[in-house]
């Protein structure tokens, strides 16, 4: 804390009064900074696999807040002009303070009538990474599933789910070859914006663009498509807000087996890189929870009736 406290009033132009701990995100430490010059959001990236996304996602927030788009924490800059300083080998950057609750309970038009407004910004100013449709998540999992430290109990859960696993590495091929090469309507995807929501009345951000990529509509909107009535949704909001598009089945598979290799990797490196028994149980228990049940086999179902091509 000392040290975090002297590095801060090195690199920043208020006056620290009070530090809170404060529950947001998953990488990294949280706090919750109380000012002269008002509250701010402190977070700090201390998992050496997620910082230079975590860095680069920065300047595309910059840019974004300064091209008008209203419902992202701004940026607060060093007394140098940076994004960012560094505090114990870690990427830290002071955003504003949004109050309110990280909820995912909100209609899909607030969320996809702000995101619609992203859609609409020229990514060419800015320095951003594109969507390639690639298989190379696999060869991680494969490196993190021989990895020699991991629990057994994590072991024995893959263990018993290798079918399946097996399935849904095959389908993400299958669809990266469909998908490979198309490069129409990309726009800047937040890539997690559904979980990401803090709500406060009328006041609704969207925060942790930590993975913020030049790609399809659907990298943000597979989450909610393998129901017809809520993509129909989100395509008729888009529609409102004068983006024109037409989802299509195998992006939506793409990303539905895509992203369970992400999140299962995640967990994978995370669990391996924490610092201390009590967050390696923590992270563990998560895992073991994603491996068994959660939200994503639902749309992985979906996925599974889809047939490459249509």
């Amino acid at each position: 804390m000392r040290e975090m406290l002297r590095r801060l009033s090195q690199e920043y132009d208020f006056e620290i009064r009070r530090v809170r701990t404060a529950k947001r995100g998953f990488f990294g430490e949280t706090w919750k900074l109380e000012t002269d010059a008002g509250d701010y959001f402190l977070k700090i990236d201390f998992w050496k696999h997620h910082q230079e996304s975590y860095r680069s996602s920065l300047a595309v927030v910059e840019y974004m807040s300064a091209h008008g788009i209203p419902f992202i924490p701004r940026l607060v800059k060093t007394r140098c002009g940076k994004l960012y300083c560094i505090i114990r080998h870690g990427i830290a950057a002071v955003f504003e303070y949004v109050q309110g609750e990280n909820r995912e309970d909100y209609p899909l038009e607030q969320l996809f009538g702000r995101l619609a407004q992203v859609y609409r910004l020229d990514a060419a100013g800015v320095r951003l990474g594109s969507e390639t449709f690639g298989t190379e998540i696999l060869d991680r999992f494969r490196t993190l599933r021989n990895a020699p430290a991991l629990p057994s109990a994590v072991k024995k859960a893959l263990d018993a789910k290798q079918a399946p696993v097996f399935q849904y590495s095959e389908r993400l091929k299958l669809f990266s070859e469909v998908c490979r090469g198309s490069i129409e309507d990309f726009h800047i995807t937040h890539g997690d914006a559904g979980g990401n929501c803090i709500l406060n009345k009328d006041d609704f951000f969207i925060v942790d663009w930590d993975s913020v990529m030049y790609a399809p509509i659907e990298r943000d909107a597979w989450f909610f498509m393998y129901e017809d009535r809520l993509s129909d949704r989100v395509h008729s909001v888009l529609l409102q807000n004068g983006i024109e598009c037409r989802f299509r089945p195998e992006c939506f598979c793409y990303y539905c087996y895509y992203s369970f290799f992400y999140y299962l990797t995640e967990y994978m490196q995370s669990l391996l890189s924490a610092a201390d028994d009590e967050q390696k149980y923590r992270i563990a228990g998560s895992l073991l929870e994603y491996l068994s049940h959660c939200w994503i086999y639902k749309r992985l179902e979906a996925a599974d009736r889809c047939e490459a091509g249509r």
